[in-house]
């Protein structure tokens, strides 16, 4: 027998050791062990229930969750409410109950009285019952891009470490190019009102984004206990042209390093570039041996710039996957061609 309810402040202990086996090996190196802040960021400081996280209990204890994670986005010029749905988990003594369709139900219900839309980028095992069940539908079709940097620990890893010796001339010849540029890079540690002014100069270039202010980037990347790392990029009159965010984890015997974010105008190659580089030599820095990032899939779309880049400095298609959204306003662009999306936009990164 079981029943679901809202999230209180006292399941946040309880919840955090429920989901561990929802992290993937880079989760616990991602939080470096501040695991409860990392979820006090996620759910809320709050004092009282919570219904953007509902929970299923039994006579155990948790059984299920089903979390959304509310965000600002921008469609055609308007700025509305839109709630992502993640830490989607079920008890496996409990699977094929209705406990996850339950408990999405509800969440669908929490997020229509709140936002205009929720969105999901699902396993195997959940998307057919958001498909089928909770009203989603496909929005846009996410393509990973992977770029080597250490061919030798690869081959080590994959193949043995003489293998991984031979390898080693392929490693000079995968680093990371210095290019002539006008732009200087810098770390940033906190962010100043130029990220507004930023963000007011290149929202017009974008039908359908999440928000990315001061505000939200100070949320994002400051308040969570993450250690991302933030690169600016700026021209010789010290105007901020845009930004990228890295993050290196340790996945078992590896280290995997991820282009989170990056935000300039969207025709501004030399900038997304130069960008780039930068943090695959900081990934390259930190011991990592490949960078992943997201890419809308769709042709003509308005990461089509973004993704010559990438390619243009050796990312290379991998997989992908959809993501589906359940909108709760009419009217809402659908165009896969429209959206804006990287890894930041999901909390998993």
């Amino acid at each position: 027998m079981w029943q679901t309810r809202a999230y209180r402040p006292e399941d946040l202990g309880p919840l955090a050791e429920f989901l561990v086996p929802l992290g993937d090996e880079g989760f616990s190196s991602r939080t470096r062990g501040k695991v409860d802040a990392y979820y006090r960021w996620k759910y809320g400081n709050g004092s009282g229930e919570s219904n953007r996280v509902r929970v299923a209990v039994g006579t155990e204890g948790l059984i299920g969750v089903v979390a959304l994670l509310p965000r600002c986005i921008k469609l055609d010029g308007r700025i509305l409410t839109a709630f992502e749905m993640g830490d989607i988990l079920t008890a496996a003594g409990y699977r094929r109950q209705g406990v996850f369709s339950a408990l999405g139900r509800e969440a669908c219900q929490a997020s229509a009285s709140m936002g205009a839309l929720s969105y999901v980028k699902p396993n195997a095992d959940s998307a057919p019952v958001l498909l089928n069940h909770l009203g989603f539908r496909p929005l846009v079709e996410l393509e990973t891009l992977a770029r080597p940097i250490r061919i030798s620990r690869i081959l080590a890893q994959r193949v043995g470490h003489l293998f991984g010796a031979w390898g080693r001339p392929l490693d000079k010849f995968f680093a990371v190019r210095t290019t002539n540029s006008r732009l200087f890079l810098s770390r940033e540690a906190t962010f100043t009102d130029e990220f507004d002014r930023l963000w007011e100069t290149v929202a017009g270039d974008y039908p359908a984004l999440v928000v990315r202010d001061r505000a939200y980037l100070e949320w994002r990347y400051e308040q969570n206990p993450t250690a991302y790392t933030v690169l600016a990029a700026r021209d010789a009159g010290g105007r901020l042209r845009g930004y990228g965010v890295g993050l290196v984890v340790q996945w078992g015997l590896k280290r995997i390093g991820y282009l989170v974010d990056i935000l300039t105008g969207r025709e501004d190659r030399a900038t997304q570039v130069a960008l780039v580089k930068g943090i695959l030599r900081l990934c390259a820095d930190d011991g990592a041996q490949t960078v992943h990032t997201w890419v809308v899939k769709a042709p003509a779309s308005v990461q089509s710039t973004l993704r010559s880049s990438l390619r243009s400095v050796g990312f290379f298609p991998r997989d992908g996957g959809w993501v589906l959204w359940r909108p709760s306003v009419d009217d809402l662009p659908s165009d896969q061609r429209a959206w804006y999306l990287t890894m930041a936009d999901f909390d998993g990164i």
